[in-house]
């Protein structure tokens, strides 16, 4: 019994993904498209913790308040999470 090529993984040649996007997803074996999208997303969400954790730290001492930490911990969170969440839905099909 043959699986339904409608669903599953991204496919190499599939037109709907920029090249961009194909040069992240031919980088990677597809079986770890799962794992390495739960990754990056753990990765990014407890960067995106951290920077909450920081600004209602700061909320007590304004002053010491630096712009380049808050523009590097948010940078750094919202590409873990947006390069996870784009892994994850690879794995889930999204684009085939």
């Amino acid at each position: 019994m043959e699986p339904d090529s409608s669903m599953g993984a991204y496919k190499v040649g599939d037109p709907a993904v920029s090249p961009a996007g194909r040069m992240f997803l031919e980088s990677v074996h597809s079986e770890l498209y799962s794992d390495l999208g739960i990754l990056l997303v753990l990765i990014g969400a407890i960067l995106a913790l951290h920077f909450l954790y920081y600004e209602v730290a700061m909320l007590k001492n304004p002053t010491r308040r630096t712009l380049g930490l808050q523009l590097s911990v948010a940078l750094a969170s919202s590409s873990f999470l947006g390069l996870g969440l784009f892994f994850l839905y690879a794995w889930a099909g999204l684009y085939s």
